[in-house]
């Protein structure tokens, strides 16, 4: 994987799997971003974090994108307004030359001089005609302060990315130009070292590198429920570009900023607080609880292998039976349990299988089996999806058995038919539309014109009038984690610029209705 973020069409050596998967290439752009020098800026007296202004220069893309680049500045420009929602920053003065712009790009529009006196961040994207197939994408900060504080970076384009026309390139493409982005504004080693927000830790002969930020450990110890925690990994494999500059999915799998592309790509908290962390920006918490990979499971989660001797630690988060339908921990998408064998013997440290050649597919993971998309049954849609198992937004399988796409719908390991449809029951990763009951704690399902109600925890069940066959329920509290529910990480930030101003009071990452505000409200009065 590389690192400043790439994405890549990986299809595994097996006909069982299948992945898009982007690979991060900071360390394939070798140039250092230029220090600005400090006559060259000053800090204005209102000292108030406001909203993050992103100015985008296209005057590259003009140049090489043969055709209408409107779909690049409509995707640009969202992104820039998702991330005024979700960072803060205070404003500083910055005068720029044409020297500077070299910096970043030798091509550049007039009156560049004053884009930072009215912007936070300037970008400049062009298309790279030479990256390999596999390489969708890389991003670099040019210009930072001496500080460490990015205000200007460039994003290089595979010129392949123009013909990718696929149903769901809106949200593949926003997710990409997300984590670029994310890389240009902090999140890449020569900050994580400049800022002192890292440590290395060699256990059993390994060294590791960590970041042990503050709001960080914060962050991730209420996640996991662990108070012992004292530093989140960051990713060990990959080779270049990817060790060292993403969190190491085994620990983080689903968050935007793991080194490789999965199919539940969401924001976490522990991602923003890394960027509060670095001292410059205000971060905006509303994530909609999407991430929910090893949420709540203790420090066993981070300290244990995922399967000891067969026997799976943590069944919503790892599988042990190959092929097995098997719902994504955040149950955003469909899959089956990703088991297979390898042409090579695997780290002994990654060892969960009597075989040493046995482990999961997506090594990423440090080879820990997870939920996976099958090629057997998204054969004929690869071409047309990004994301062809996403509940939200993916293809529509099984619609004979009540299966619905949408905005409200959730990944459920089923075997449900309709007792009154004659097709025999099949265990299957099923989207069902769904409601959360928060006075119950209760998980209702609909398929067709029917309701199941999956209690609190998690449990399997059977006989179901109506019906014949099972289904896997999950814990309330993981599925059920938002006031506001929302489809991906996008529209989560959507919702809590919007929502923030007309429905809810954000303290401290939690979230109160405007109801359970006027009780509390009452409830002071009584008091006092």
């Amino acid at each position: 994987m590389k690192s400043y973020f790439i994405f890549l069409f990986l299809y595994l050596s097996q006909n069982f799997y299948f992945s898009y998967e982007h690979r991060c290439g900071a360390d394939l752009i070798k140039k250092k971003p230029f220090i600005i020098p400090e006559n060259k800026f000053k800090r204005r007296l209102n000292s108030e974090f406001t909203p993050i202004k992103i100015k985008i220069d296209y005057t590259r893309l003009k140049i090489e994108v043969k055709g209408n680049i409107n779909y690049f500045k409509e995707r640009f420009s969202n992104i820039a307004m998702y991330l005024s929602s979700l960072l803060s920053v205070q404003h500083i003065n910055v005068g720029l030359n044409d020297d500077l712009v070299k910096e970043c790009t030798n091509i550049s529009e007039n009156n560049v001089g004053t884009w930072l006196y009215e912007n936070d961040l300037v970008l400049f994207p062009y298309i790279n005609e030479n990256f390999d197939d596999d390489i969708l994408a890389a991003a670099a900060p040019c210009l930072i302060l001496n500080n460490y504080r990015p205000v200007g970076g460039f994003i290089e384009i595979n010129k392949n990315v123009l013909s990718n026309t696929k149903r769901d390139i809106d949200a593949y493409f926003d997710m990409l130009l997300l984590h670029e982005i994310s890389h240009i504004l902090g999140f890449h080693p020569s900050f994580f070292e400049g800022l002192d927000l890292m440590s290395k830790e060699t256990i059993n002969g390994y060294e590791y590198t960590f970041i042990n930020s503050p709001k960080v450990v914060e962050k991730a110890r209420i996640h996991f429920n662990c108070p012992n925690i004292k530093g989140i990994q960051l990713e060990d494999q990959g080779g270049e570009g990817s060790v060292g500059s993403h969190w190491e999915a085994r620990y983080m799998l689903g968050d935007y900023m793991i080194s490789t592309d999965y199919s539940e790509v969401v924001i976490s908290d522990i991602t923003l607080a890394f960027f509060e962390d670095m001292g410059f920006y205000k971060a905006n918490y509303y994530t909609g609880g999407l991430f929910r990979f090893g949420k709540n499971q203790g420090c066993s989660f981070l300290e244990d292998k995922c399967i000891k001797s067969g026997e799976i630690n943590f069944p919503n988060e790892f599988c042990a039976e190959p092929n097995n339908p098997f719902c994504g921990s955040s149950h955003l998408s469909r899959g089956i349990c990703n088991i297979g064998r390898y042409d090579e013997e695997i780290d002994s440290r990654y060892r969960y299988f009597e075989d040493d050649k046995i482990g999961g597919y997506f090594s990423s993971a440090n080879y820990c089996p997870v939920s996976y998309t099958s090629s057997t049954e998204y054969n004929y849609y690869i071409y047309d999806y990004n994301y062809p198992a996403h509940c939200k937004y993916g293809k529509l399988l099984y619609s004979s058995v009540g299966e619905v796409i949408g905005g409200n719908s959730l990944c459920f390991e089923s075997s449900l038919v309709p007792s009154t449809n004659f097709i025999t029951p099949t265990l299957q990763s099923v989207c069902y539309e769904i409601q959360c009951n928060k006075f119950k704690k209760e998980i209702i399902i609909k398929i067709d014109e029917s309701k199941v109600v999956c209690p609190g925890e998690r449990t399997t069940l059977t006989n179901i009038d109506g019906f014949t066959g099972s289904i896997e329920c999950p814990e309330y509290n993981l599925v059920c984690s938002s006031e506001i529910p929302c489809n991906n990480m996008i529209d989560c930030i959507n919702k809590k610029s919007t929502s923030i101003r007309s429905t809810y009071l954000y303290l401290e990452g939690n979230i109160l209705g405007r109801n359970d505000f006027f009780i509390l409200f009452l409830l002071y009065l009584l008091l006092i």
